[in-house]
């Protein structure tokens, strides 16, 4: 007796229609949504807010984040935000596992977050510290080389013209101190994911003014590049209108953005990067398609990050 071949359009007695709908009806339409973005898009990069971490130091005695900070960038969660398709590492005073040698956790005056400096009576110092990136880009084989898995190493410090601050990096497989950057963390990163970090501080006599760090990040793709970019279609029309904020008219242009399903979980304290026209949109409204629990695609409205939202502009992109 001749097999019988089915093309997938069959409705089976058997079958009801929400495993109907699951099997085959939803997944049509996650890859209807997919190419039809594909045909009329912008290039983003979508930073979504931090919900749990590490509470930053900024909070002291407030009863909120100190909005001007550039270690949790107002959220109160060391980091603040993550980009899509990365991983990252920060060293900051709250950071576990520290070891410091001549080194003190000093408050800053303005109740911002604290900060490592030289002990005093020291001269030099420093600050040695594990860490691992599991999970990145760097495996051998995946990652082209002149990519590599680093995103970016940002870093904020202050040192004047005597004192000094140097970033160094080791490994496992290279067990030699070598600058940090991004050449260097690269390789490493090709092998099993562990580092140690080691800062260290100088400075030419116990009266001058001790060099001073806030933090470091260093932030790895966790796939390939392309695949950390996000395409939104744009269907509506943008409008303007202005908003008095302390008594200062600012003009406000919101958009109406259609994406497929690749992202799990959006709402309106993650934010995007408009690649081409280096444009940073918030997100003020989200709106899920997804029936039984299967997300189809996303509404979202957006309108142009303001000058006050500095928490925003001055993270690193």
């Amino acid at each position: 007796m001749p097999q019988r071949e089915y093309d997938g359009s069959e409705v089976f007695d058997n079958l009801s229609p929400r495993t109907i709908a699951t099997l085959q009806t939803y997944p049509g339409m996650v890859q209807r949504n997919i190419r039809a973005v594909d045909a009329e898009h912008v290039e983003l990069q979508y930073y979504q807010q931090l919900r749990a971490g590490r509470r930053c130091s900024c909070w002291g005695s407030n009863v909120n984040a100190c909005g001007h900070c550039e270690v949790c960038y107002g959220v109160g969660i060391v980091g603040g935000f993550l980009k899509y398709g990365c991983a990252q590492w920060i060293l900051d005073v709250t950071a576990p596992n520290l070891t410091l040698n001549n080194i003190d956790i000093l408050m800053t005056k303005n109740e911002g977050p604290h900060v490592f400096g030289l002990a005093d009576g020291a001269t030099s110092g420093e600050i040695i510290i594990p860490g691992d990136l599991q999970g990145n880009w760097g495996k051998p084989g995946s990652c082209p080389q002149e990519e590599g898995p680093t995103d970016i190493i940002d870093s904020h410090f202050w040192e004047d013209e005597d004192g000094q601050i140097s970033f160094w990096i080791r490994s496992p497989q290279y067990t030699a101190w070598r600058p940090l950057n991004k050449a260097h963390l690269n390789t490493l990163l090709q092998y099993p994911q562990r580092f140690d970090v080691r800062i260290t501080m100088q400075r030419p006599g116990v009266e001058a003014k001790s060099p001073l760090l806030q933090h470091l990040m260093l932030r790895v793709f966790r796939t390939n590049v392309a695949a950390t970019k996000l395409k939104a279609n744009r269907p509506r029309g943008t409008h303007a209108q202005s908003l008095a904020e302390l008594g200062v008219l600012d003009e406000w242009t919101s958009e109406r953005w259609w994406f497929e399903s690749r992202i799990p979980n959006l709402t309106d304290l993650d934010w995007f990067l408009d690649i081409n026209r280096n444009i940073r949109w918030k997100a003020v409204d989200t709106d899920k398609m997804a029936p039984q629990d299967v997300t189809l695609s996303w509404d979202v409205t957006v309108r142009k990050v303001q000058d006050f939202e500095q928490r925003i502009l001055k993270y690193p992109a």
